[in-house]
Formats: structure tokens, C-alpha cells, sequence
């Protein structure tokens, strides 16, 4: 169901739905298959339109929950939240600006299997806890003439995670490109890019003779640098070819327990 809203140049769009689905691991189990089916509701809100100011000036919001209901597993229903946001800025003929920012947080369940007694296997719905994302870029495209273009972008993201074995971490990323036609059907280009990304610290409990002992692991970081060749060619106005490659370099600081040696760089 949608129901819109126009008013000068923005939209507001309203919709729900609705899905039931039936999962069951009776092909993967010789004993005791478990069946089970799910509800989902989604409400649906998107707002867009244009820039009064800017001739070639869009938005686009957008806002998803949803929430899961489990028809006979207990305590793995869940409600997530899916949120997005972008904007184009058309500075002039030859330069535009793009930014776009999202927010998603989902329960994270899995399948566990647990042995009986007699040695079979029930595999049953475990909550994971919770997977946070939140993204956002800023994008600056500028075409010096109708055969070349230039592209600068800086990106950030954030991994949280809540009750689950996944480290958090972030990252600072970083990418120009730049391309031109050599003739209707050949384009030519390259392009680098950069992310340097951080890994929260892990505590743990190691065991120490008769003793469960705290340990933590500092964090690690991680810088991945990409220098490409790119390539497309047109066979045919609906056939295209697209080529991208070249070295991939890497540079790890792994995390150490504290009180221990810290491993080296590599």
C-alpha cells in the first residue's frame, strides 16, 4: 500500500508490506527436522526532491524498520532499522558534488545444533546479538571535457556488534579515479585507493591452572592500498566489457595481549 504527497518539489511516499516464509532443515538433518515459519512487517517512509537553490540539485531520504516474528522459535524476534540518505549538487556543467549517509541495525540469528543423548542433532535459532553499520561519503566529480572525468571520494565506516564474537572496528577510506574515451567504444583509465581501518579491543577469559583470568587483546590496524588499470569497451550499445586490475598492498599491526610481546608489522 503507497499513498504520495506532492507539494512544489518534494515527494513523500508512505507504504507497508508484509511477507510469510516457511524454513525448515529437513534436508539437512537425518532425525528430528525442525520446521518453522516467520512474519515480517516493513513500514516504508521515502521523502525526495530538488534543491530550489541548484538547478540539478536532488535528494533522497529514506526509513525501513521492520520487525520479525518466529511462529514457534522463543526469543530470537527481533526489530530492525534501516535508514538512508543521499544528495547530488550540480556545481556547474563540468562539476558535481555527491553525499550519501546510512544507518542499519539488525539481530543477527543463527542456526546451533546441540547433541541428545542418544547422539542426533537438533539445530535450533540462537540469538547473536545485534549488527550496527553506519556509513557516509562525500564525492566530488569533475568532467574537463565531454571525453574525460575525474573522481575524488572519502568514505567512513563504523561495525558495531553486541553480544556477538565479531570485532568492531572503523575505517577511514579514501579513492580518485580518472578516465577517458579514446574513441566511441574504448575507455581508458586508473585509479587508487586507500582504507585504513581500526579494530576495537577483544577481552577473554584464559584459563590459568584452576583460575578463569581476564585477558585483553589490544586493537589491530589494518591499511589496504589499490592501484588499478581500468579498462571498457563497447561491443555493442546493450554489450559491455569492463576491466579493472592491478597490485593490492597491505599492511597489518596485529593486535597483542597485553603484558605479552607485541607481534611485528607485516
Amino acid at each position: 500500500m503507497i499513498a504520495s504527497t506532492l507539494a512544489d518539489a518534494h515527494q513523500l511516499d508512505l507504504g507497508i508490506g508484509q511477507s510469510v516464509r516457511m524454513e525448515s532443515n529437513i534436508f539437512g538433518s537425518a532425525t528430528d527436522p525442525i520446521t518453522d515459519g516467520t512474519y515480517r512487517i516493513i513500514p516504508d517512509v521515502n521523502l525526495s526532491g530538488s534543491f530550489d537553490k541548484f538547478s540539478g540539485g536532488s535528494y533522497q531520504v529514506s526509513y525501513q524498520p521492520s520487525y520479525l516474528w518466529y511462529f514457534r522459535s522463543v526469543g530470537v524476534d527481533g526489530l530492525d532499522n534501516r535508514a538512508n540518505g543521499s544528495a547530488q549538487i550540480e556545481l556547474s556543467r563540468r562539476d558535481q558534488l555527491s553525499a550519501s549517509a546510512s544507518y542499519t541495525e539488525y539481530s543477527s540469528v543463527q542456526a546451533i545444533s546441540e547433541a541428545n543423548e542418544d547422539g542426533s542433532f537438533d539445530v535450533l535459532a540462537s540469538d547473536a546479538g545485534q549488527t550496527i553499520r553506519a556509513f557516509g561519503s562525500l564525492g566530488y566529480s569533475r568532467s574537463p571535457d565531454t571525453r574525460s572525468n575525474l573522481r575524488l571520494n572519502l568514505d567512513f565506516q563504523d561495525y558495531g556488534y553486541t553480544e556477538s564474537r565479531n570485532v568492531g572496528n572503523k575505517s577511514i577510506g579514501g579513492s580518485t579515479s580518472y578516465n577517458r574515451a579514446g574513441s566511441r567504444r574504448l575507455t581508458l583509465g586508473v585509479s587508487v585507493s586507500a582504507r585504513y581501518r581500526i579494530f576495537d579491543e577483544q577481552q577473554f577469559l584464559q584459563q590459568v591452572g584452576e583460575q578463569l583470568l581476564p585477558r585483553v587483546v589490544e586493537g589491530s590496524t589494518v591499511v589496504v592500498t589499490n592501484i588499478n588499470a581500468l579498462a571498457s569497451y563497447k561491443v555493442t550499445p546493450n554489450v559491455v566489457f569492463d576491466f579493472q586490475g592491478g597490485p593490492s598492498l597491505i599492511r597489518t599491526r596485529p593486535g597483542s595481549v597485553v603484558g605479552r610481546p607485541k607481534p611485528e608489522t607485516n
